[in-house]
Protein backbone atom coordinates (compact mmCIF):
# COMPACT_ATOMS: atom_id res chain seq x y z
CA UNK A 1 0.00 0.00 0.00
CA UNK A 2 0.90 3.60 -0.44
CA UNK A 3 2.28 5.62 2.43
CA UNK A 4 1.56 8.88 0.63
CA UNK A 5 -0.17 11.95 1.99
CA UNK A 6 -2.07 14.57 -0.02
CA UNK A 7 -3.06 18.08 0.99
CA UNK A 8 -5.98 19.73 -0.82
CA UNK A 9 -7.03 23.37 -1.00
CA UNK A 10 -9.96 24.84 -2.89
CA UNK A 11 -10.08 28.40 -4.19
CA UNK A 12 -12.35 30.35 -6.50
CA UNK A 13 -10.62 32.28 -9.25
CA UNK A 14 -11.44 35.74 -10.48
CA UNK A 15 -13.52 34.18 -13.25
CA UNK A 16 -15.61 32.27 -10.67
CA UNK A 17 -14.17 28.89 -11.62
CA UNK A 18 -13.22 26.44 -8.85
CA UNK A 19 -9.47 25.77 -8.64
CA UNK A 20 -8.15 22.76 -6.75
CA UNK A 21 -4.58 22.74 -5.46
CA UNK A 22 -3.00 19.42 -4.47
CA UNK A 23 0.33 18.59 -2.86
CA UNK A 24 1.51 14.97 -2.60
CA UNK A 25 4.34 13.37 -0.64
CA UNK A 26 5.28 9.69 -0.52
CA UNK A 27 8.23 9.14 1.84
CA UNK A 28 8.57 5.46 0.97
CA UNK A 29 9.07 6.19 -2.74
CA UNK A 30 10.80 9.55 -2.11
CA UNK A 31 8.44 11.44 -4.40
CA UNK A 32 6.73 14.79 -4.09
CA UNK A 33 4.45 16.69 -6.40
CA UNK A 34 2.16 19.69 -6.60
CA UNK A 35 -0.49 20.72 -9.09
CA UNK A 36 -3.46 22.99 -9.59
CA UNK A 37 -6.40 22.32 -11.87
CA UNK A 38 -9.97 23.42 -12.52
CA UNK A 39 -12.70 21.10 -11.30
CA UNK A 40 -16.48 20.86 -11.30
CA UNK A 41 -18.93 20.96 -8.38
CA UNK A 42 -18.64 17.21 -7.71
CA UNK A 43 -14.82 17.20 -7.82
CA UNK A 44 -14.57 14.40 -10.40
CA UNK A 45 -11.01 15.38 -11.43
CA UNK A 46 -9.88 15.38 -7.79
CA UNK A 47 -11.53 12.02 -7.17
CA UNK A 48 -9.76 10.55 -10.19
CA UNK A 49 -6.42 11.85 -8.94
CA UNK A 50 -6.98 10.39 -5.46
CA UNK A 51 -7.85 6.99 -6.92
CA UNK A 52 -4.67 7.01 -9.04
CA UNK A 53 -2.37 8.13 -6.21
CA UNK A 54 -4.01 5.99 -3.52
CA UNK A 55 -2.80 8.11 -0.59
CA UNK A 56 -3.04 6.88 2.98
CA UNK A 57 -4.04 10.28 4.36
CA UNK A 58 -5.61 13.49 3.09
CA UNK A 59 -5.17 16.89 4.73
CA UNK A 60 -7.93 19.42 4.13
CA UNK A 61 -7.63 23.09 4.95
CA UNK A 62 -9.85 23.99 7.88
CA UNK A 63 -12.41 26.43 6.62
CA UNK A 64 -15.77 27.86 7.35
CA UNK A 65 -17.59 24.57 6.74
CA UNK A 66 -18.94 25.60 3.35
CA UNK A 67 -20.44 23.19 0.82
CA UNK A 68 -17.08 22.65 -0.94
CA UNK A 69 -15.51 21.42 2.30
CA UNK A 70 -18.36 19.00 2.89
CA UNK A 71 -18.16 17.68 -0.66
CA UNK A 72 -14.38 17.24 -0.36
CA UNK A 73 -14.86 15.11 2.72
CA UNK A 74 -17.43 12.97 0.86
CA UNK A 75 -15.01 12.47 -2.05
CA UNK A 76 -12.22 11.42 0.31
CA UNK A 77 -14.42 9.04 2.29
CA UNK A 78 -15.84 7.43 -0.86
CA UNK A 79 -12.43 6.66 -2.36
CA UNK A 80 -10.72 5.60 0.88
CA UNK A 81 -13.21 2.90 1.81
Amino acid sequence: GSAGVVAVRIATGADGQRAVGVGYVDAAQRTMGVCEFADNEIFSNLESMLVQLGPKECLLAQGDGNADGSKLRQVWLSQSS
